[in-house]
């Protein structure tokens, strides 16, 4: 509950600040920040080592081994500002974006920021003090976003991007420093590290791969189409983002500690990952299907008409999140059993498959490019990533498909409401004198999102509660257990109504 007010809260902030930004501010602009993306997530990436995962996944970590891991992530964060200070020129000539030799430079900061308060995330994550996550999180969105939407205000452009981002970090680092009792002190062992480098390097190695391959396709948009192009596909994916970051970064976050503590045992770890995976779904699915049917009315009311283009990405975009909590539950099991010699070698795998599918389709144009890899990369990752779990905790992929089919079939009928209403809007919008701009399409725009939210979700929390759905119980008696001592009538109205 906590990290789901943590995500809830930031998301929130972040998405009324996209919106004010997104008017503020072009495509363009977006799209000059979003070209240094490859080069910030692969840095961070060699920064963190992996060692951040090793810390939770070890049981017995002690004071020696997260000072040791803390000085070591503080010198590579060095050497990694250091190696963007002089690779800036190279990469603004490499876009022919002059302005980005600076951007990079003053971004770069942010590496120092992180390194500083990295062990304090990882004691977060392994003692699961999410409140004081909250906390955190919460105190440097509103930062962030004050400063981004003054700057661009002031007409700061894409500095206004920038800015923010950093004073992010900064106030991040303070805030995890004074709130979080934990103090570097002068000790360090080699042998320490190498246990943790031993699980850590493979973890890093994959999520090298994933980070290189993620945002390959923003270099390559950059280099070989426009920045308006990668600004389109960056902002379509960032509203079904922000809808599954609700439930499944939530779920994800939580699954891996928790799932650490069940490693000795395998049958409790495998029923811990199918009732993850029937919540998780159970939010995602008709969150991704709601997103998809509604996608061209919430870009034009949310940001304006000139952002529309960005709808097709946008639909695609919700079928490939709606497939996350494949991914994230069968990874974090396997992780959670420490074997991350097969984490590596599943990236190996996916990212060899994206390269062939990437380089044979990216002159194609974006669109088509953007469409295969979805529609053939998702479900092929979902089979590969699952596949180790058949023998090392007998859950197959099709007990997987038999675990999410109910929500999936509650979600069709979901859809053809949602489309529908959509469909019905449309045909009506002329007779009602609706134009293409102006307050009145804006009002017609919120009450259809309003009728399709509203009915879509009605149908979709009926036919769960009229089939009986066993996710709809589980939230049922984690709403119960939590507003039980205070509420306890309510907490037994709905045990009574919903958990039977």
């Amino acid at each position: 509950m906590w990290t789901l007010l943590e995500k809830l809260s930031t998301q929130v902030v972040g998405f009324i600040v996209g919106m004010i930004l997104a008017r503020l501010l072009t495509p363009n602009d977006y799209g000059t920040v979003a070209l240094t993306g490859i080069f910030f997530a692969v840095a961070y990436v060699l920064v963190d080592g992996g060692f951040g995962g090793a810390l939770i996944q070890k049981k017995n970590a002690d004071a020696l081994d997260y000072n040791s891991v803390f000085f070591l992530n503080l010198f590579l964060s060095m050497v990694a500002y250091i190696a963007l200070f002089f690779a800036a020129p190279w990469i603004a000539d490499f876009y022919e974006t002059p302005v980005l030799k600076n951007i990079v430079r003053v971004s770069a900061v942010c590496f120092i920021f992180n390194a500083v308060n990295a062990i304090q995330g990882a004691e977060l994550t392994k003692k699961m003090l999410f409140h004081l996550s909250f906390r955190i999180s919460l105190i440097t969105c509103l930062t962030s976003a004050i400063c981004g939407v003054t700057l661009a205000f002031m007409g700061y452009g894409v500095w206004a991007l920038v800015w923010s981002t950093l004073l992010s970090g900064f106030v991040g680092m303070i805030a995890r420093w004074f709130i979080i009792a934990w103090r570097p002190r002068l000790m360090f062992s080699f042998s320490r590290l190498k246990p943790l480098f031993s699980y850590g390097w493979k973890m890093s190695v994959s999520a090298l791969l994933d980070q290189v391959f993620v945002n390959l396709t923003g270099l390559l948009i950059g280099k070989f189409y426009t920045k308006a192009d990668l600004a389109y596909v960056n902002k379509g994916r960032s509203l079904p983002q922000l809808a599954m970051n609700e439930v499944d970064a939530t779920l994800g976050r939580v699954t891996f500690p928790a799932l650490v503590l069940l490693q000795d045992d395998k049958v409790k770890l495998r029923e811990s990952m199918r009732k993850m995976m029937r919540c998780s779904t159970f939010l995602v699915f008709p969150l991704m299907v709601g997103v998809a049917a509604c996608a061209k009315s919430e870009l034009l009311l949310l940001y304006g008409p000139q952002w529309v283009p960005a709808t097709p990405y946008m639909m695609l975009a919700c079928f490939g999140f709606a497939l996350w909590p494949f991914h994230t539950i069968n990874l974090k099991g396997i992780m959670a059993l420490g074997r991350s010699d097969v984490f590596l070698k599943l990236e190996i795998i996916k990212k060899s498959l994206s390269l062939i599918v990437i380089l044979s389709t990216f002159r194609l144009g974006v669109f088509k490019w953007i469409a295969i890899s979805t529609f053939v990369l998702g479900p092929v990752g979902v089979l590969i990533n699952s596949w180790p779990n058949r023998k090392l905790l007998d859950y197959t992929i099709g007990m997987q498909i038999r675990d999410v089919l109910p929500t999936a079939l509650v979600c069709v009928a979901e859809a053809a409401v949602v489309f529908g209403i959509d469909f019905a809007c449309d045909i009506c919008a002329p007779i009602l004198g609706v134009g293409d701009a102006g307050v009145r399409l804006n009002v017609f725009l919120a009450c259809k999102l309003m009728l399709q939210f509203v009915l879509g979700t009605s149908i979709f929390i009926g036919l769960a509660y009229t089939f009986r759905l066993d996710p709809l119980r589980e939230y049922v008696r984690m709403t119960s257990t939590v507003i039980g001592g205070r509420f306890p009538k309510i907490a037994r109205l709905l045990e009574r109504r919903f958990g039977k």
